[in-house]
């Protein structure tokens, strides 16, 4: 018992320590060890761009935690990639759901989706590429790729009451202001697979770094423990980016570093999104990655092989990477 008392008041003074160190709730190992990572990766294997527009982009993306991009992919192929996605989504043995408490379904992947979706390669495009090496400093692999979408959910499952606790937010599909718990140098490149999203509709909303660094190092703690000063923040802050827009459009952002969560999609709607993940790299991102990516274990192929035991499956609040 005074073993598991010590490593759970560890755990606490180290999340604490970290979010007032480096301003973002990832953790401290997530911090520590991908800074060092990244600065062994651009003096071992320098990578970058003399366009003076990449190079403006980059530097925005690194300062605000986010840019938006969109993907050149043409019509055609985003027509043919959202036919696809339609007939896998509705598929009992194409797709799980990964919802969050009661309502798992709440939010759908598709399993394996570079392998049933092989269009979705054309989607990362070079100008894409371009700015992420830049950003980075040096070469960059895709880690996984993931398709999804979110359905409407009442706003009365979206709290909790408590007999002699006052009611609490609810996550059901991250939709709660979050860091992904990743390393920091992490990126993720979000393309919209629905038409018209917007505030209503569920669209992804970002907060960039430096408010984010100023909100969780004024009293927040977890997505549903917000509390003083970074409360009043989160509530009045002003520069939340509201990722909108067609099919198509893209958004490259540091989830670790940006606090960010998923918008509800009103009744009648969903909201359908692939996204691409990225690490830092000592070898260039070959021209075939796509036919190499290995299935994404963080979404498994069958209820069976859902991991009860992990937090984001049984904290009431969970914490995932799963979706945005």
């Amino acid at each position: 018992m005074q073993g598991t008392a010590l490593r759970y008041y560890s755990r606490m003074i180290a999340g604490e320590y970290a979010r007032l160190c480096y301003g973002n709730d990832a953790g401290f190992g997530n911090n520590t060890r991908a800074w060092r990572e990244l600065r062994r990766l651009r003096h071992e294997s320098p990578a970058g761009s003399n366009d003076a527009d990449v190079n403006a982009a980059a530097r925005l993306l690194n300062d605000e935690g986010w840019l938006k991009i969109d993907s050149t992919a043409g019509d055609s192929i985003l027509r043919r990639i959202r036919s696809r996605y339609e007939a896998l989504i509705a598929d009992a043995d194409a797709s799980i759901d990964l919802g969050f408490g009661r309502r798992v379904d709440a939010v759908r992947h598709i399993i394996d989706p570079m392998a049933q979706i092989p269009e979705l390669g054309a989607v990362f495009d070079e100008r894409v590429a371009e700015v992420v090496r830049t950003a980075y400093g040096t070469h960059f692999a895709v880690a996984a790729v993931r398709v999804w979408r979110t359905i409407h959910i009442p706003d009365r499952e979206l709290v909790r009451r408590g007999r002699f606790r006052r009611a609490r937010p609810v996550s059901v599909m991250a939709n709660l202001f979050h860091n992904d718990e990743h390393p920091v140098s992490t990126l993720k490149y979000f393309v919209q697979l629905t038409p018209d999203v917007g505030p209503d509709t569920g669209a992804l909303r970002v907060i960039p770094i430096h408010s984010t660094r100023r909100i969780v190092r004024a009293g927040y703690l977890r997505p549903d423990a917000v509390f003083g000063p970074a409360r009043r923040l989160l509530a009045a802050n002003d520069d939340v980016v509201v990722f909108d827009g067609a099919p198509g459009s893209g958004l490259l952002c540091n989830s670790e570093r940006c606090l960010h969560r998923a918008g509800i999609p009103k009744a009648g709607f969903e909201r359908a999104m692939i996204q691409f993940t990225l690490v830092p790299s000592a070898r260039p991102l070959p021209a075939d990655w796509a036919a190499h990516l290995p299935p994404d274990p963080g979404v498994p192929r069958r209820a069976l092989d859902i991991d009860l035991t992990r937090s984001d499956r049984v904290a009431p609040t969970p914490r995932s990477d799963l979706f945005a």
